[in-house]
């Protein structure tokens, strides 16, 4: 039984980009193939707009000490214009106890997990839950740099990736999407 969604095509639509832009004669005979999947989530969260957000501290939580950095994605399906966000946290699910916590963020490292949610879920948590500010910065991406990007999260759906606080957080991590955007930020 050959599932289409399962696919390389549809699995790594962001490398098929590249490879069609540095290769174009070698993919050009590339069959087509319709990635159900993909097609509905490119239309559920369309990337008309990026913003890097910045959750500032809660002071009563230690674990918030750095802030947090996310994407805001902002577009237009039909008539509404969903928000979503995109974070990068410690997987808290896996994380026994706070000694375990610590010593797997700052030293060993623990599992990553990446979220995309309405932003609004985002936005509540942190505005009214916590009681932190939000600071959005509008992103001058490119409609190409856009594509790519909603692409290259496509990608990361169900990879494990290490969190630590010092080398692999929420910012190094949404810094590194964005260069797959923008290779120009890797001079950062």
């Amino acid at each position: 039984f050959h599932n289409p969604n399962s696919d390389s095509q549809c699995r790594f639509p962001a490398r098929l980009t590249y490879l069609k832009h540095a290769l174009p004669e070698e993919t050009r005979n590339l069959p087509f193939v319709k990635c159900a999947a993909l097609k509905e989530y490119l239309s559920k969260v369309p990337f008309d707009k990026i913003s890097l957000s910045f959750a500032t501290e809660h002071l009563p939580n230690p674990t918030t000490m750095m802030g947090h950095l996310f994407l805001k994605i902002q577009g237009n399906h039909g008539d509404a214009s969903p928000t979503h966000s995109l974070s990068f946290f410690a997987d808290l699910n896996k994380v026994h106890n706070t000694a375990s916590f610590i010593v797997g963020s700052l030293f060993t490292g623990i599992d990553g997990i990446y979220i995309l949610e309405p932003y609004k879920n985002r936005r509540d948590a942190y505005l009214y839950e916590g009681k932190r500010s939000i600071w959005d910065y509008e992103l001058r991406l490119t409609e190409e740099q856009r594509k790519i990007l909603a692409l290259h999260i496509w990608e990361m759906r169900g990879i494990n990736v290490s969190y630590d606080l010092r080398e692999n957080n929420c910012g190094s991590a949404i810094v590194r999407l964005l260069m797959v955007a923008d290779p120009s930020l890797k001079s950062l």
